[in-house]
């Protein structure tokens, strides 16, 4: 008999669970006691979207994730004890053996405006995505999937290019997890801006370039009594610190948080900290197809270089976690003899020589993100890197969109990216795996590739144990990147705010939030 794959069982078995509001690295609500309907919440993010297309937003906290929450809602969560898929829009994702799914959405689904919710719209966004005009960051993902039928209203058969039995993790930590209705879509991306169409726990109130994000509850919502809140204001304020004094100030209720460093002060002042704790990190990505990082020497001699505690106490002011492993210990792949190298200047002054000597000195510029913790990290490493002969740094900032772009055509030489989740896939696959639109490293390797596909198809916990401890190997030995932090976002909250959790890989979620007053 064939094993099947049933990543959501059935509504009313995940219905508790979706009742405790699924977060990322659990939920620590501010406020206690039962949700409390009514009032309004603002919500200070780090960035502006470029568009309120769920097609080209980003489904990851420092990107567009609560607001992608908010519109469009959820086809799956995640469950906070074990990471895996409960139900949303969707009633259940079943697949016989990893490559024909079949996807199952609610009975009686609408979007905002009335229009039904159907197999047809999943269908039409996925297309959508795969389209190289339209832009989206996730389009690579959406073309694993080979083809798609709506066999009924609520019913849509999918085919994938390649097998994984961790489909579901695909669309709890993408932009595919956002629909929209095609019908708002087609009217074009300034109509659609300003009359976004999707089946989320509120729709738009008004938005203007640069300004607040307004929007109102939607009464025809599935998850009923949720959204809890009224009125939910999401401001773009890309200083953290402008963030947390604004919050201190009572200018907000909650921020998204990108540095550890801030949460001893904001504990401390009474607020409540809720993070992620997940394997991988960020990481400094390097150019394994181009000069210098294209000889494995030059990728050792700037590992052995950094002194990542000391990028630490610059960077988070000493309060973030320096990854020692791949996988956190609290994983199942986590294997204490698996540790990462470490900082050994003498080994790096050696690389650098060496190289240097065959007419290979390292040079290279930084690509940074615009952010505080992001410049101080790279100033950081070049000036780390200046106290070694043979080896100039530069640092280069750029916007989020310009970087992505750069990281993506494999036009620089060392970046900054992340590679973090709580189950290794899917992002592990599109960070390392050959061929993929966002392994931005470059790298390709069969050993690789093969502990991947692994680990993506295994039936057991002990087969992808075995998958995942190769693949640690095989990462320690390449280096095509250097983990310089776990994942550092947290969403901090005054104490009237509850609810307050994570989904995906770091996504806010927005439909369990409630004020005290």
């Amino acid at each position: 008999m064939a094993r099947v794959t049933k990543v959501i069982l059935a509504v009313v078995a995940a219905a508790t669970l979706a009742a405790s509001a699924c977060g990322g690295g659990g939920n620590s609500p501010a406020a206690t006691g039962e949700p409390r309907p009514g009032g309004a919440a603002t919500f200070l993010v780090n960035k502006e979207p470029r568009t309120l297309d769920p097609a080209t937003l980003s489904n990851l906290g420092p990107q567009d994730g609560a607001l992608g929450n908010a519109l469009y809602g959820q086809l799956v969560g995640t469950d906070p004890a074990d990471h895996s898929i409960v139900p949303k829009l969707a009633q259940s994702l079943e697949s016989k053996d990893g490559i024909e799914w079949t996807l199952t959405l609610r009975a009686g689904l609408t979007f905002s405006d009335g229009s039904p919710f159907d197999a047809g719209a999943v269908q039409f966004a996925w297309d959508r995505m795969k389209d190289p005009a339209v832009g989206a960051l996730d389009g690579g993902y959406a073309r694993t999937v080979a083809a798609t039928e709506v066999t009924s209203p609520a019913t849509l058969s999918i085919r994938l290019s390649e097998p994984t039995r961790q489909f579901g993790q695909t669309l709890a930590t993408t932009a595919m997890n956002w629909i929209a209705s095609p019908a708002a879509v087609e009217k074009g991306a300034a109509a659609f801006d300003a009359n976004p169409i999707g089946a989320g726990p509120f729709t738009l109130d008004s938005w203007s370039r640069g300004g607040d994000i307004v929007l109102a509850k939607n009464p025809s919502y599935y998850d009923a009594p949720r959204p809890y809140l009224d009125r939910l204001t999401i401001r773009a304020m890309a200083d953290q610190n402008q963030r947390l004094s604004t919050l201190q100030s009572g200018g907000a209720d909650l921020i998204l948080s990108l540095s550890a460093g801030d949460r001893p002060t904001a504990e401390a002042a009474g607020f409540v900290v809720t993070p992620v704790d997940q394997s991988g990190g960020l990481a400094f990505v390097l150019n394994n197809a181009a000069a210098p990082f294209d000889d494995i020497r030059a990728r050792r001699a700037v590992n052995a270089a950094l002194d990542l505690d000391a990028l630490n106490d610059v960077r988070n002011r000493g309060n973030g976690t320096v990854p020692t492993s791949l996988f956190t210990e609290t994983s199942p792949y986590h294997d204490p003899a698996l540790g990462l190298p470490g900082h050994d200047p003498g080994l790096a002054q050696r690389l650098f020589d060496e190289l240097a000597a065959e007419g290979k000195p390292v040079r290279f510029s930084i690509l940074a993100y615009p952010t505080t913790e992001n410049q101080r990290g790279a100033q950081a490493v070049q000036s780390q890197l200046s106290t070694f002969a043979n080896v100039q740094v530069d640092v280069e900032t750029g916007d989020y969109a310009a970087i992505g772009a750069k990281l993506a055509a494999g036009d620089y030489e060392f970046g900054i990216t992340g590679i973090n989740s709580f189950e290794p896939e899917p992002i592990f696959s599109r960070r390392l795996q050959s061929g993929s639109t966002a392994n931005f490293a470059e790298v390709a390797d069969p050993e690789l590739d093969e502990a991947l596909r692994l680990g993506r198809m295994a039936t057991d916990e002990g087969q992808r144990t075995e998958a995942y401890r190769k693949l640690q190997e095989r990462f320690i030995e390449l280096l095509p990147m250097i983990l310089y932090t776990r994942n550092e976002t947290a969403v901090i909250a005054a104490p009237t705010v509850g609810g307050v959790a994570l989904s995906g890989i770091d996504a806010p979620l927005v439909d369990t939030l409630w004020v005290t007053g």
